[in-house]
């Protein structure tokens, strides 16, 4: 039978600008084809009519709907916000994250337009981040609603105690509460809920208004009447950051609503309705949120409580109260419905049971509600910080389902086209913008949720009492209410005052004299405010006492576990003597100071007028990490030299590496950063045997494992200032002239190792150098040339150069073809100055300088390539660092120079990659071939060479070769 032609149904309905769908939306219509064929007369007619029940929402009901979610209990908290950011500033933040709510919201209802088959949340972040995505915003969905249906049942709760003024049956109220949440979400159809949501606006409506009528005639009533109130237009002066984020989050968490709008989009019978949503409720919270916020802060002032039911009087909170029972619980059923929606029908994906119109259907669904409600509660009875578990959670999720995260998703679901075309170019800013400050909401929210947690409750809960079991943050003593502070409400004083050693002002309804007096008040609160920082202060100290007394008990401990480490290493074994390990180590030292020092510094100058080289041995004997790590370099050295490769070989050198390592954690461990800012000596140990192990691993090879040595390094010389760096000169009176002289000149040449390696490693790293090189070279403190070989002025337009790469893909190519234009013109300025240079500066300085200068043009040349910023070609300056080698006097030492073999090398064109064939394969020749890092020079640059003749088009530079080797070499 001929197929007839399909006629176009509201599921058919194509929205204009839609595309076709992603590979998952395919994989799931394609098994509901093959369910479909399968499905029997009884399936399919189950199936319709499910199809159509969940498809009857329009925009007006969407609303409503949208108001239930949005619109809450925690609207009435908005004046307590205002107390603490001042009206002016309240003001403006409720309008303007008002107006990027609503912006983020569109965004959201953009992609269900798009992509039809997103049902919830997770369908998005399964778009977004593929499996992944799709774990991760399950876990976080379903576990933000089932947090909020558990405040909700908490604040029923505390509703119901309030109402009743008895807290005896809080547990029952709780019961009470959850059967409530469970009755009114069993309707799985938002449709049904929206017939509630009108109940639920005009509950708050009426809330708010007996609120603020409440408030207005306390004012008016009050000595003075309306020019006595305390509000502030703007903050006060010792309001601190945390207290500001928490005022701003609290505005925030009242307009999220977007987590839920994929849900209850998804029963839209015409989606593309959605933005009349939108609007409605965007202005309808706007406006709603200002007049409640501004109105009731300007009746009751500072002293507002949140919420502000609690600032009538206890009569009206009462009523007010049970005028806000319906909002309560029916915005708390609507997040568990759509928790409960999504894991049915996750559950039931491709079964008509998810359409809850069978009888497998509604048991099963009955399940998961109860299930729901049950978790729910059992979380907001059972654990004792719950409150400020709920706090970090919003300040983790909420803002990214509602503000930064829709703006990402016009960036990789809806954008057509690139982000800067012209048609994109403003919506581009536009997210960008929503994106900032809905992550800044993230980061400094979360921030502010965690550092306004105080000590957690214990989880053991004391016997029912009156006062005890009132939930914390919901009433508080006078004392915590004028510092808008948490409170526990434990008796006779509560936590927050007791352990800050203030006077707590109690529980009384009736408010303490100075809280009608503005004069008093701000007394009060000075007094306050200087009680707090006098018990910091004394508690810093205590603190400071404790943590002294057990670093020195530490300590004790630490030196007699390493001294007893010390003799158990040193012990002779059956078959040597102890006298025997010392002769080894003795053996080891000289021949570290003669052989293997000049291979580690092939180019160092020494200056016998300046005391010569004692400074090394000095520290060798008294530094145990130096001691090791030279034993280290030196056993490894005659491993390398010697024919045999005996075992014991194998585990002296071993044992010398694990003692350096350990000595080096000791001194990290129980050295603290004031006594390494105090004596010089001591970081001078640390980061010369820390330098010692990066030679070691250089000399094996450098790919890895200097990474972590070179981080820890750096890490203590950025707790040191430049105080304590002496280059000065000592003086000839001073009575310990040699020995400060001897350390001026180690200082000098420790540091001169660590830049050397800090400019030269971002060529595998790709990073910016992260000491200050220029203060330290551009003022001569430091001489390069007379350690390694290279001027100053080289290194420090290498290390300028590597900082230029690291942020040219950020850089405009106006700022950077003039960055590669200024290292340009500086490179052949020192060149050309070392050509001409005086005689002072030797042969091999300027020889070796030159090499590195030529190899600098290379990469700066091949940077500007890759960007397609004209300038010379790499291949020509690859000629004349070819040039510098052949003139290099017979005494320099190539090993010496991994860094401009590899970057020329690299970037080497037939025939010159035989040149460079041939020169790496003479070094590697040599019987020490092995105590080098040439090898890995070799390797790099013969993959670069088979890289570039695979792929013609890439330029295949000596970091990308390392790349593509999954390798991070350190090339000194």
């Amino acid at each position: 039978m001929a197929s007839q032609p399909k006629t176009a149904t509201d599921s058919d309905t194509i929205v204009p600008g839609q595309k076709l769908h992603d590979e998952i939306h395919r994989q799931t219509s394609f098994g509901e084809a093959t369910a479909d064929i399968l499905q029997t007369d009884l399936e399919k007619e189950k199936t319709i009519q499910g199809t159509a029940h969940f498809h009857r929402l329009g925009w007006k009901r969407l609303t409503v709907v949208l108001i239930v979610q949005a619109i809450a209990l925690g609207s009435l908290s908005l004046p307590g916000a205002f107390a603490t950011l001042g009206m002016v500033p309240g003001v403006l933040a409720c309008v303007v994250i008002g107006l990027i709510a609503m912006y983020a919201s569109y965004m959201v209802g953009l992609v269900k337009l798009k992509y039809p088959h997103i049902d919830h949340y997770v369908d998005a972040g399964r778009l977004l981040m593929g499996g992944f995505g799709d774990k991760l915003f399950a876990v976080v969905f379903v576990g933000l609603l089932v947090l909020a249906t558990g405040s909700h049942c908490l604040t029923g709760t505390i509703a119901l105690v309030k109402i009743t003024g008895s807290s005896v049956c809080t547990l029952v109220f709780g019961v009470v509460s959850a059967i409530i949440l469970l009755i009114l979400a069993i309707p799985p159809s938002f449709t049904e809920i929206a017939i509630l949501g009108y109940i639920d606006f005009i509950s708050i409506i009426l809330a708010i208004g007996i609120t603020v009528i409440a408030t207005g005639i306390q004012r008016s009533d009050s000595p003075g009447g309306f020019s006595s109130s305390t509000w502030s237009a703007w903050p006060q002066d010792d309001l601190g950051f945390t207290q500001a984020l928490t005022a701003v989050s609290n505005i925030v968490f009242s307009y999220a609503f977007a987590a839920a709008q994929f849900s209850f989009m998804s029963e839209m019978h015409t989606p593309a309705d959605f933005t009349k949503s939108i609007i409605t409720l965007g202005l309808t919270e706007i406006i709603l949120y200002t007049i409640t916020g501004s109105v009731i802060y300007a009746f009751v002032g500072q002293e507002v409580q949140s919420p502000a039911l609690l600032s009538a009087s206890p009569l009206v909170s009462k009523v007010a109260f049970g005028v806000a029972l319906p909002v309560i619980y029916i915005s708390g059923s609507i997040n568990a419905t759509v928790a409960c929606r999504f894991i049915h029908g996750r559950l039931y994906r491709n079964s008509i049971t998810r359409f809850i119109n069978t009888r497998k259907g509604w048991i099963s669904w009955l399940a998961v509600v109860t299930l729901v409600i049950l978790v729910s509660w059992i979380i907001s009875e059972a654990i004792p910080f719950f409150s400020e578990l709920l706090a970090i959670c919003a300040s983790l999720f909420i803002s990214g389902f509602s503000f930064w995260i829709p703006p990402i998703m016009w960036f990789f679901l809806l954008r057509e086209g690139k982000w800067y075309d012209k048609h994109n170019i403003k919506r581009a800013v536009c997210n960008f913008i929503v994106f900032v400050i809905g992550f800044f909401v993230f980061i400094a929210g979360t921030y502010a949720s965690i550092d306004q947690i105080g000590p957690i409750p214990s989880l053991t809960k004391p016997e029912p009492n009156p006062i005890d079991d009132m939930p914390r943050g919901r009433r508080g003593c006078w004392t915590c209410r004028i510092r808008h502070r948490r409170c526990d409400e434990s008796v006779p004083n509560c936590n927050e005052c007791s352990t800050r050693q203030i006077v707590c002002h109690g529980y009384d309804a009736d408010a303490p004299v100075w809280m009608s007096d503005d004069d008093l008040l701000q007394r009060e609160l000075r007094r306050i405010k200087a009680a707090v920082k006098e018990n910091f202060r004394r508690v810093k100290t205590i603190q400071n006492r404790q943590l002294a007394q057990k670093d020195r008990e530490n300590s004790i401990q630490a030196k007699f576990r390493v001294e007893k480490d010390e003799e158990a290493a040193r012990a002779p074994e059956a078959t040597s003597s102890a006298t025997n390990i010392i002769f080894r180590e003795a053996q080891h030292l000289v021949h570290y100071l003669d052989y293997i020092f000049p291979i580690q510094y092939a180019f160092y100058v020494d200056a016998p007028d300046q005391g010569g080289r004692g400074w090394l041995l000095f520290l060798l004997e008294r530094n145990a990490p130096l001691r090791n790590a030279a034993l280290t370099l030196s056993a490894f050295h005659q491993h390398n030299l010697s024919p045999y490769h005996l075992e014991s070989q194998e585990n002296e050198l071993l044992q010398y590496h694990t003692k350096a390592l350990q000595e080096l954690r000791h001194v990290v461990g129980h050295q603290d950063l004031g006594a390494f800012a105090d004596r010089s000596e001591e970081w001078l140990k640390f980061l010369a045997g820390g330098m010692f192990l990066i030679s070691f691993e250089v000399f094996r090879g450098g790919t890895n494992n200097w990474h972590a040595h070179f981080n820890a390094l750096v890490s203590v010389i950025r707790n040191l200032t430049s105080s304590d760096f002496d280059f000065g000169p000592c003086s000839l009176s001073d009575p310990d002239y040699e020995l400060k002289r001897g350390m001026n000149t180690a200082q000098k040449f420790v540091l001169a190792n660590l830049v050397w390696i800090d400019i030269l490693a971002p060529l595998a790293t790709g990073t910016v150098p992260q000491l200050p090189y220029h203060d330290w070279l551009n003022t001569g403190k430091i001489d390069m040339s007379r350690v390694m070989g290279c001027q100053n002025s080289i290194m420090i337009a290498i290390g300028d150069l590597m900082a230029l790469e690291a942020r040219a893909s950020s850089m405009s190519t106006e700022s950077l073809q003039a960055g590669i234009f200024s290292l340009d013109k500086r490179v052949l300025n020192a060149v050309n100055t070392v050509h001409n240079s005086q005689p002072e500066s030797s042969q091999t300085i300027r020889s070796v300088t030159r090499l590195f200068a030529n190899a600098a043009l290379v990469h700066l040349y091949t940077l500007a390539s890759e960007y397609g910023i004209a300038c010379p070609d790499p291949h020509q300056a690859v000629l004349r660092v070819i040039e510098v080698l052949d003139q290099l006097p017979s005494h320099v030492s190539l090993r010496a120079t991994p860094w401009p073999l590899c970057v020329a090398g690299s970037m080497a064109l037939h025939p010159n990659e035989e040149y460079f064939d041939k020169l790496l394969s003479k070094l590697m020749d040599r019987s020490e071939a092995g105590f080098t890092n040439c090898g890995t020079v070799y390797t790099i640059m013969k993959h670069a060479w088979k890289k570039r003749r695979e792929c013609p088009g890439k330029l295949w530079t000596a970091r990308q070769s390392m790349q593509d080797m999954g390798i991070s070499a350190l090339l000194i």
